[in-house]
């Protein structure tokens, strides 16, 4: 039941925060309103709280949806300042955001293939 990520194509974060009140049912209702997204594709979509001390992820597994709920004891996620409504992310930058850091990073080494000399 838990989300394994290496299957996931795409990642989302919807920008801004939403009342934590809300379960799956008013989670899958805010992204099915947004246009060019697909709820029951191998996607993620994440949602943070007011004081960004929490997260919730939403993804779509065979047969149902599952929300994860991760709260924060003394820090805050670096949640980006957007003014798009949602926004695609990397695998990279989700595992940034998860340690704390911003996604947007100014120095990244690029990803190489694998080779030998």
């Amino acid at each position: 039941m838990l989300i394994d990520i290496k299957h996931v194509e795409h990642f989302y974060i919807i920008c801004g925060s939403i009342d934590f009140r809300k379960g799956i049912e008013g989670c899958v209702r805010i992204v099915s309103r947004m246009e060019g997204l697909d709820l029951f594709s191998e996607s993620v979509f994440l949602f943070c709280n007011r004081k960004k001390d929490a997260i919730k992820v939403l993804h779509f597994d065979l047969n149902g949806f599952e929300l994860l709920t991760k709260m924060l004891l003394e820090s805050k996620y670096q949640w980006p300042k957007s003014k798009e409504e949602v926004m695609a992310i990397t695998k990279p930058e989700l595992r940034w955001l998860l340690l704390g850091l911003s996604i947007e990073q100014k120095r990244v080494f690029k990803e190489t293939s694998k080779r030998i000399f």
